[in-house]
């Protein structure tokens, strides 16, 4: 497993944890409330099937007042009426602006629905008493937590029969898991967020990274793990992302923010994640479980796609040399357009090479009704090419229809209008595509255009997710690229031409050698 975490604690996490700690010291484990003798509410099972968890959440770190006035009992209700398998309270006060006198209302109020207590819990007595004030499970973080401590406290949930929603995240975070597991099978929930406390940045990757390597056939270091429920948490702000998450194949989902600022929308997400949830793996979310797959057993370097190819000969030298992916072009105004016939009997060529291994293969598109997409995607549906790039057009395209093929969207950074190109990239995110590809613009050439996007734009969009990056890469900025921005994914042309459509060996060789 890939691990680009900071080494240590991220330090908004620090100040939480050492805020917590002298207020343990301060104020007792109850935080100065007063906390019931006996517990009066049943246990209810936590998540014993797929679901979706609501949270009553007032504010984060990360976006100050979500909802400053919430009334945690209203907001229950709502909830249960969406369909909420359980509801999730936190109950950290300094920067979430909960109590434990949240989860004691709620609890007397919605006694039939299961309740989460999420919050920075550091201590077995912690876990008393939110058993007394009502939880149903809690939240035990193991970023934050030694191994000992974590069985500690499972042990303690365990004998009041209530489950823990096992926080993961880093590569010591699973195997943390992978141990306990043995012991508190039944009792473990485990969850995964989308969200890096270091940076607040999502990557809706990085939970299919732990459930792959708890499912999946020979990512699955460890065995104990396969029938651990797994939770995809934060960052999901729409339906459609919802219903992402459902069919990447997690057990259930966690939605903070975006409940709590529109309750009247719950029921929106739930729908969506159970209906995607029944339907099973779609062939969108396929690709990201199988580019996850890759991504795992990838070294730390960039993945890269040399795009524009027309020839079998420059295939065959793409692939050889290191290209991880290759790019065909379907747009009639390009001077690197392909057709049908070209890119299969390039693939065969490909296939009877002596490839060690065959790259992903990529059909661009730019127009949704054209010739040149219908071409495009008799490729896909025949198994020829892998994924259709849509670039520029994906808007054009509904989410019931993006979520039957194998894509991901491509847009143009135009430095004259960078608020409306942040502005699409954002709702490509979070309309649940985990990554786009960024690629320098000009307006009279449709890609291989050699020009660049400005540092201030990629420090923007590198900000907000995880880069793919196009436009201008060549052998001579590579090695800045990848120091300044890190791109997860890199995509050139020109870059290794020594014509449009025509590719260079000395060009690509000296570009991998850089890399």
């Amino acid at each position: 497993m890939q691990n680009n975490e900071k080494a240590g604690l991220p330090s908004i996490l620090e100040q939480i944890v050492e805020l917590r700690k002298k207020d343990l010291a301060a104020k007792g484990f109850s935080f100065g409330h007063k906390v019931p003798a006996k517990r009066t509410k049943p246990v209810v099972p936590f998540l014993p099937q797929n679901g979706v968890i609501l949270e009553i959440k007032r504010a984060s770190p990360s976006k100050g007042m979500i909802a400053p006035d919430l009334n945690a009992v209203e907001q229950a209700k709502v909830y249960k009426n969406a369909g909420a398998a359980a509801i999730s309270i936190l109950t950290e006060e300094n920067y979430f602006k909960g109590s434990l006198e949240d989860l004691q209302n709620v609890a007397a109020a919605v006694p039939d629905i299961a309740l989460l207590r999420k919050d920075f819990l550091l201590e077995e007595e912690e876990i008393e008493t939110a058993y007394l004030c009502g939880a149903d499970a809690v939240l035990l973080i193991a970023r934050i937590l030694p191994l000992e401590k974590m069985r500690s406290m499972l042990g303690v949930c365990k004998k009041l029969g209530i489950r823990a929603l096992v926080e993961i995240r880093t590569d010591d975070d699973f195997e943390k898991l992978a141990v306990l597991a043995e012991e508190f099978a039944e009792t473990i929930v485990a969850g995964s967020n989308a969200r890096d406390l270091a940076t607040f940045k999502i990557d809706f990757l990085q939970p299919l990274k732990m459930l792959l390597q708890m499912r999946s056939g020979t990512l699955c270091k460890y065995p104990q793990l396969q029938n651990v429920p797994l939770i995809f948490e934060s960052g999901v702000r729409t339906g459609e992302a919802a219903d992402f998450a459902a069919s990447l194949g997690f057990n259930g989902m966690l939605l903070g923010e975006a409940a709590a600022r529109s309750p009247q929308k719950a029921a929106e997400y739930v729908v969506a994640f159970m209906n995607a949830s029944r339907k099973g793996v779609t062939p969108a979310a396929n690709y990201w479980r199988n580019y996850t797959a890759r991504l795992l057993q990838k070294s730390g370097k960039p993945f890269v796609k040399i795009c524009g190819l027309t020839t079998a000969t420059d295939a065959v030298l793409s692939a050889k040399s290191g290209a991880d992916a290759l790019g065909f072009i379907f747009c009639a105004k390009s001077k690197r357009c392909t057709n049908y016939s070209d890119v299969k009997q390039i693939v065969e060529s490909l296939k009877n090479s002596d490839l060690v291994k065959m790259p992903e293969l990529v059909a661009v598109i730019t127009e949704k009704d054209s010739d040149e997409a219908r071409q495009a995607f008799s490729l896909l549906d025949e198994k020829i090419v892998d994924v259709i790039q849509l670039h520029n057009c994906a808007g054009d395209f509904t989410y019931t229809e993006l979520s039957r093929f194998a894509h991901y969207c491509a847009l143009s950074a135009d430095q004259a209008k960078s608020e409306e190109a942040f502005a699409e990239y954002d709702r490509l995110r979070h309309s649940g595509e985990p990554r786009i590809l960024v690629d320098a613009f000009d307006a009279s050439v449709p890609g291989g255009t050699g020009k660049t996007i400005s540092c201030e734009m990629l420090q923007k969009f590198n900000k907000n997710g995880v880069l793919w990056l196009a436009g201008g890469i060549s052998a001579q900025n590579v090695q800045e690229l990848c120091k300044t921005f890190a791109p997860e994914r890199m995509d050139l042309a020109s870059g290794v031409e020594s014509m449009p459509g025509k590719k260079d060996a000395a060009k690509i060789d000296n570009f991998f050698n850089n890399l």
